[in-house]
């Protein structure tokens, strides 16, 4: 499972770049360095799977798709919270589905659909002084909202849980950053 957030786009690497393209003012896309990527090993050798703590340091975000998820884009950035501005416009001025997970074991829990339309369900199991579960929007098809009640609120929510709504989805979560077909590395080069 993924141990900082991931992002995944219900659209084609090559549509979410020209859409990105199009707002490039508003993203300031004229401050990143842009390079193709091709091999699962530039993701896989990447520091960006460990995120630095704090925001005094300049963003870098891969975007991907992967064969066996077809018609999904995948984005993970050096910044633990996933860059949630960036996603949330792509999927709401883009107009794409975005579904964003993470698993930190034994610490955070968190499964967010956005809807192209601004819709949108949250969950979240987070570990603070005790454990503290949270969820808002309306619970998709797939959840188990039985869950969300028990008393012991670790039990709310776990990595099992998560995987499970992410196949519902169409995503394998055991094939998860294997095999890349195509790929962009956005690394900002100034404030």
């Amino acid at each position: 499972m993924v141990s900082n957030q991931l992002s995944v786009f219900s659209e084609r690497l090559d549509n979410i770049v020209d859409f990105m393209f199009s707002k490039r003012d508003k993203l300031s896309l004229d401050k990143y360095d842009i390079t193709k990527i091709t091999n699962i090993l530039d993701l896989k050798g990447s520091s960006i799977f460990e995120p630095k703590s704090g925001g005094a340091h300049l963003r870098e975000f891969y975007l991907w798709e992967e064969p066996h998820h077809p018609n999904m884009t995948f984005l993970i950035s050096n910044y633990a919270d996933g860059l949630p501005n960036l996603t949330r416009f792509i999927s709401q001025k883009g107009l794409i589905d975005n579904i964003e997970f993470v698993v930190y074991e034994n610490e955070l829990y968190r499964y967010r659909k956005l809807f192209k339309e601004g819709r949108e369900r949250f969950v979240q199991l987070i570990k603070d002084a005790r454990w503290e579960f949270f969820e808002e929007g309306i619970p998709l098809d797939y959840e188990y909202v039985e869950n969300y009640e028990k008393k012991n609120k670790k039990d709310r929510l776990n990595s099992l849980m998560i995987s499970e709504y992410l196949e519902a989805e169409g995503i394998q979560v055991d094939l998860l950053r294997n095999e890349i077909s195509c790929g962009k590395y956005f690394q900002r080069l100034a404030w």
